[in-house]
């Protein structure tokens, strides 16, 4: 390494001299926009931004101030200017949050999807309220993958992702067949989000490899849920109890979030769900309705619990949560820190 004069240190530039690969790093933390604009800083840092391997697409701006249909141009030709500039190397990590501009030329967004996939890239998180390329399914580097908006074809022949192990849907109508497809194509997926969906029928999730499984903020009227997942250590839900059946004797940490959910929920299915979670190490209960019902069905089944850590998150300050912990207290041999927050 080059020694350098103390005395000069004040005006030496000591983050040029770094290795790309970090100097990269340090543009990755950047959105792409932003990484391209260091070019300018000195012959150092001209040509770095064109061997970036995490792309970050998000456009930034006072939304209520914009012009969606410019920008969205503007977004379409800097995007198809990068990827024409960038060199052939393979991606890490593609983020393209579209849905701010609905105008967005849909045959550009699947090029750049294509781009991506083409790249071997092992994540891909795309926020686009339209079709996405079926490449998609088929792109054998993925390791996460994020969909925002999409619109999931359970027609699509083939999916075949052997390295997804992160899975997040959001904004989506699922029904028993994309479900289905889905999972029978991500054989080795650990980690599966379901975010703001609707179950437009009878859902099944059973899946071997999973180990963490969010439900939150989906919708389902009256539809069936059948989660059959043995290796499951994580689950965290908000829902409906009712027409939901669980299967997941690994289970260590679960948690029940905004119970307000909980008002048409019978006792009896209140008890069927709480007993599913029996295994369990650590439950956790986010609670913002009449904790009575709670009380008198987590009262049914709390003889049969081995928890270790129980908590509950209420607005209320009630006996109600006093009478969740002494029942809790009374029961749970194992137990080894109760926390109310």
């Amino acid at each position: 390494m080059e020694s350098v004069d103390i005395s000069s240190r004040g005006n030496f530039d000591f983050i040029s001299r770094l290795p790309d690969p970090i100097l990269h790093n340090i543009l990755g933390l950047l959105n792409t926009k932003e990484a391209v604009q260091t070019c300018v800083l000195s012959k150092r840092w001209e040509h770095l931004w064109t061997s970036l391997s995490s792309l970050n697409f998000e456009w930034k701006g006072h939304l209520a101030f914009l012009n969606m249909t410019t920008e969205s141009v503007k977004l379409g030709k800097f995007v198809d200017t990068f990827l024409q500039r960038r060199e052939p190397l393979n991606l890490d990590v593609f983020r393209l949050p579209c849905f701010k501009f609905q105008s967005m030329n849909a045959c550009q967004v699947s090029n750049w999807i294509r781009y991506a996939v083409n790249h071997n890239t092992r994540v891909l998180h795309i926020t686009y309220d339209g079709s996405v390329p079926c490449c998609i399914y088929t792109c054998t580097s993925l390791e996460e993958l994020y969909l925002g908006f999409p619109c999931i074809d359970s027609s699509v022949p083939i999916i075949n992702l052997p390295k997804l192990r992160k899975l997040t849907i959001r904004y989506e109508h699922l029904n028993s067949g994309n479900v289905k497809n889905l999972l029978s194509g991500c054989r080795t997926l650990e980690f599966l989000r379901l975010d703001s969906c609707f179950f437009i029928e009878c859902i099944i999730i059973s899946h071997e490899c999973l180990k963490h499984l969010a439900i939150v903020n989906c919708y389902r009227d009256g539809t069936s849920l059948f989660i059959n997942t043995p290796n499951l250590l994580s689950f965290s839900y908000d829902g409906k109890l009712s027409k939901t059946t669980l299967n997941m004797p690994s289970l260590t940490f679960a948690s029940l979030v905004r119970c307000n959910s909980l008002t048409n929920t019978s006792s009896e299915e209140f008890v069927t769900f709480f007993c599913s979670l029996t295994n369990a190490e650590f439950l956790e209960l986010h609670l913002e309705c009449s904790l009575h019902q709670v009380c008198f069905s987590y009262s049914h089944f709390a003889n049969n619990v081995n928890f270790n850590f129980f908590r509950v998150q209420s607005d209320k300050e009630s006996v109600e949560v006093l009478l969740l912990y002494r029942i809790t207290l009374q029961n749970s041999k194992f137990l080894k820190e109760c926390i109310n927050k």
